[in-house]
């Protein structure tokens, strides 16, 4: 289990309970989380992730700043879809057609991702060796 999964999962709990009004904020203590987890963490139910090198008055700002609003986000009830969209995909060498659009497909429909951060698709043809013969 990733180190991230059970404060991942005390804060989904904690939004799921407490509702919109509660401010849920982290601070980084070391330059440790992923960019796929930050977004983990605010899919949750954090309000914000604290960046560890933040100046103490840059962190007070910060904490102010969330005073006053509401979580808006929508948090599913069930925190196991958070979780299995922020794994890494497992697939690795060639795929059948249907596993590989399908993969493709749950990527590209992720929400968790940003839009322009879902990766890189690269068409490749074969080279055919009968061109490296010609003069």
């Amino acid at each position: 289990m990733r180190k991230i999964e059970p404060l991942a999962r005390s804060i989904h709990t904690l939004r799921r309970q407490r509702g919109s009004a509660m401010k849920i904020l982290v601070r980084e203590n070391t330059a440790s989380l992923r960019a796929t987890d930050e977004r983990l963490l605010l899919a949750c139910g954090a309000n914000m992730v604290i960046p560890w090198n933040a100046p103490l008055s840059r962190c007070l700002t910060m904490i102010e700043s969330v005073q006053g609003q509401k979580f808006s986000r929508y948090v599913p009830e069930d925190i196991t879809t958070l979780l299995s969209m922020t794994q890494p995909l497992k697939l690795r060498g060639f795929q059948k057609w249907d596993v590989f659009c399908n993969a493709v497909n749950n990527m590209m429909n992720n929400p968790l991702l940003p839009a322009h951060g879902k990766g890189v698709l690269v068409a490749l043809r074969p080279y055919r060796v009968s061109a490296l013969n010609k003069p």
